[in-house]
């Protein structure tokens, strides 16, 4: 980058990368940053002009971890130390043999929302996203039908459905998951054949 650093300037330098690398823009799913005013600002911001510019409305925009490492370095704050908390958690993650093993037999499998169920809880917040990136819909006749299905689960029958009992019905609604249901059913304490 040479003179200023405004978003402006940021949307032309990375724009021009893009095309000269023939790389689609309308492939971007995140955007990664430092979280400067440039970058993140709700009108000349690096991430809301791309946003206007290529019709980007869902894609999601992260503050660098490292750069909220250097941050949190420099104060003490319970906030700050949450986050620091979830950097490690990452890291950890990303050190874990065993499940660095799961992941590839998973991956070869394409059962990537079983790895992810699979995943210790300490990394919660990294397994809501996952979940969020893996379930975000890929045309209109999915969420339709999501709609659907939402609307069928939450009818006057079930007027005391809370929005937690929701969002499982709809998970299980809408996933390709098919369940092993003798294997489960073979688990259960009180299994009986003559039922």
């Amino acid at each position: 980058m040479k003179n200023q650093t405004r978003g402006v300037d940021y949307l032309d330098v990375i724009t021009n990368f893009l095309d000269d690398n023939d790389i689609d823009i309308e492939k971007l799913v995140c955007v990664c940053t430092d979280g400067c005013p440039s970058m993140t600002g709700c009108e000349k911001g690096f991430i809301s002009l791309l946003k206007k510019k290529y019709n980007l409305t869902n894609i999601l925009s992260f503050h660098c971890i490292i750069h909220q490492e250097n941050l949190a370095a420099r104060v003490s704050i319970p906030e700050v130390d949450l986050v620091m908390k979830n950097v490690i958690n990452i890291i950890e993650l990303k050190n874990d043999t065993n499940l660095e093993a799961i992941f590839k037999e998973k991956r070869e499998q394409k059962e990537y929302i079983e790895f992810w169920n699979l995943v210790p809880g300490k990394y919660k917040t990294l397994q809501k996203c996952a979940h969020f990136l893996m379930t975000m819909f890929t045309s209109t006749y999915l969420c339709e039908t999501s709609y659907s299905k939402m609307k069928y689960a939450k009818n006057v029958y079930r007027n005391r459905l809370t929005d937690s009992h929701l969002d499982d019905l709809l998970r299980v609604a809408c996933s390709n998951y098919k369940p092993d249901m003798s294997k489960i059913v073979k688990k259960l304490s009180q299994f009986q054949n003559s039922h």
